[in-house]
């Protein structure tokens, strides 16, 4: 399944075809199922009030990682996404590498990790594809770390040391390193990671395209 042109092409040409395309049904128990880059289906959470909205009313996040990811991505290449949420990141890797390569989605939010990327990887046909991890992905293996979850604000929950002043939530959950040896081409999508390539322990993979989140 190759991707679709507006994926390739210019940022206007993307906004504009995911803006047009995008809709959004309200289905109950707080879920909202939308379309995402004009093709893709997803439920996202009414509670929200971050990264929701925006997908549900524009149908795309952050259209230049986006568009990076869709023109590197090629045909068994293996990919990670640090920090999946809904799964954006993830259902464009599953739908741009096609056979022979490998999705690995980490997130070590329950609710988005159990919930939403493997019901949205069930939506769209690419459970087989995709390998749910929900831990976190740092420089060193861990029994448990310190993770903060802000509800209402699903894409800044962070490691301890990197918590915002608005968490409501401290949960342990499991840490894990990707060593080179993993995979030997890697494009990692990171949404709201601090760190360098040095943090993950794959300074030697192909690249790692990852949305910076300032503090």
């Amino acid at each position: 399944m190759a991707l679709a042109n507006h994926l390739l092409s210019s940022r206007f040409e993307l906004e504009d075809y995911s803006r047009r395309r995008a809709a959004g049904i309200f289905y109950g128990e707080n879920r909202m199922l939308c379309r995402l880059l004009g093709d893709y289906l997803a439920f996202v959470d009414t509670h929200d009030f971050m990264l929701a909205p925006r997908l549900v009313l524009d149908g795309f996040w952050e259209a230049w990682v986006t568009l990076a990811l869709g023109r590197y991505i090629q045909p068994g290449f293996h990919c990670v996404d640090v920090g999946a949420n809904y799964g954006y990141y993830t259902l464009l890797m599953a739908g741009a590498r096609e056979r022979g390569g490998r999705v690995l989605a980490c997130e070590p939010n329950p609710l988005l990790a159990e919930t939403y990327v493997p019901g949205n990887l069930a939506l769209n046909g690419f459970q087989d594809r995709v390998e749910i991890c929900q831990k976190v992905i740092g420089n060193r293996n861990s029994e448990q770390v310190d993770f903060v979850l802000h509800h209402g604000d699903y894409a800044t929950s962070s490691l301890e040391r990197w918590a915002y002043p608005h968490r409501s939530e401290n949960i342990q959950v499991p840490a894990i390193s990707i060593k080179p040896a993993h995979c030997w081409r890697i494009t990692c999508s990171s949404e709201g990671l601090s760190g360098s390539r040095s943090c993950f322990g794959i300074a030697s993979a192909r690249a790692i395209t990852s949305c910076w989140m300032a503090r």
